[in-house]
């Protein structure tokens, strides 16, 4: 241990935003542009991560960023076509609509579980929380989440169509996510050299136009889901 220092500065996502708080714009900008590049490294090669979350994130020193993937992503067969029932496709706070709905999980999967992602980096908390599973399910597949906070509302657009109820209406890639999110974001303090975006496959874009979920209900205020949304149990992640 004496002679790996830097393994004392490596942490998970979860549990900087556990410790920490909300991330800013900029922060949230430089992570989803980096760990966008690898989910649709992915995706180009016909993978789905199948299990994007905060615990699966490593921050590491230098401001380096590691996706832990499963096993289980290097064989598509497990995924594409998968329908919904023990598991989901990430945390089951990121359960998605179509995995609601009983629907086979794709490309656009890993989409929602990024825009998902990116609302807890922005407010410390899911879009979506429940202590029931029923209850959860029915959130997901009808109510939309809060409007983001003030100080990072500019990427209410990107969020909302991360998130968009169906496939087809979310971002084409990961990269796209991130590219709008830059385009919205205030002038990072980190040097990140950006990256172009990412090809996908036809058969990942065809029938999936860039069109926005028309509306949207402003839920109330739950300080309750804030506070339980911090008392999730820790997922433990292992590498391929």
């Amino acid at each position: 241990m004496e002679n790996c220092p830097e393994l004392l500065s490596v942490t998970t996502l979860r549990h900087r935003l556990d410790r920490r708080g909300p991330l800013t714009l900029a922060e949230a900008s430089v992570l989803i542009d980096r760990i966008s590049e690898i989910v649709d490294g992915l995706h180009v090669s016909g993978q789905i991560h199948g299990a994007i979350n905060t615990g699966n994130i490593l921050l590491l020193p230098g401001d380096q960023v590691r996706l832990l993937t499963p096993r289980s992503a290097r064989d598509t067969s497990r995924f594409v076509g998968r329908r919904s029932g023990r598991t989901f496709a990430g945390d089951t706070l990121y359960l998605s609509p179509e995995e609601v709905r009983g629907e086979p999980i794709t490309a656009a999967t890993d989409i929602w579980c990024l825009g998902a992602m990116l609302y807890e980096m922005l407010t410390g908390f899911p879009p979506f929380f429940a202590l029931c599973l029923f209850t959860l399910r029915q959130m997901v597949a009808s109510d939309e989440p809060e409007l983001l906070p003030i100080v990072s509302s500019a990427a209410q657009s990107v969020v909302d169509c991360a998130l968009a109820k169906w496939p087809a209406n979310r971002f084409l890639s990961a990269q796209a996510l991130a590219n709008n999110l830059w385009a919205v974001s205030p002038e990072s303090p980190h040097t990140l050299v950006k990256a172009t975006s990412a090809s996908v496959s036809l058969r990942q874009a065809v029938g999936r136009p860039l069109t926005r979920t028309p509306g949207r209900a402003i839920a109330g205020n739950k300080p309750w889901s804030r506070f339980f949304a911090n008392k999730r149990t820790a997922v433990h992640s292992t590498s391929a």
